[in-house]
């Protein structure tokens, strides 16, 4: 799930490893500069459902895998993550090259501004 692109202010969750499907948070500011990646500490690629979100507060940008944090980072103070005019994207950015698409199962995607 995205919004924006890596050469623009973004936000995403995705799956970086193959084979232990651990997930990510990537957070870029204007510009796509000085990305921040949170990478989970435990693989999500073992046959069973599980809940994984990404949690930022102004200071924090934090994994958590079924309720459990996994990682985190801090996020400076005038970091600002607004991809303005990008669409919000699940399981692939578009139908082109280069589209990063997710071959899996996906289900109850939520987006929550809180």
């Amino acid at each position: 799930m995205q919004k924006g692109l890596a050469s623009t202010a973004q936000w995403k969750l995705q799956l970086d490893d193959a084979v232990q499907g651990r997930p990510s948070c990537v957070v870029r500011t204007t510009g796509g500069v000085n990305p921040i990646i949170v990478k989970s500490s435990v693989g999500v690629a073992d046959g069973a459902w599980h809940k994984v979100a990404c949690q930022r507060t102004s200071t924090t940008l934090t994994i958590l895998v079924d309720n459990v944090a996994r990682g985190s980072a801090l996020l400076p103070a005038t970091y600002d993550i607004s991809p303005t005019g990008q669409a919000v994207n699940v399981g692939a950015k578009s139908v082109g090259n280069n589209n990063d698409q997710y071959h899996g199962e996906i289900d109850d995607v939520y987006f929550n501004l809180d």
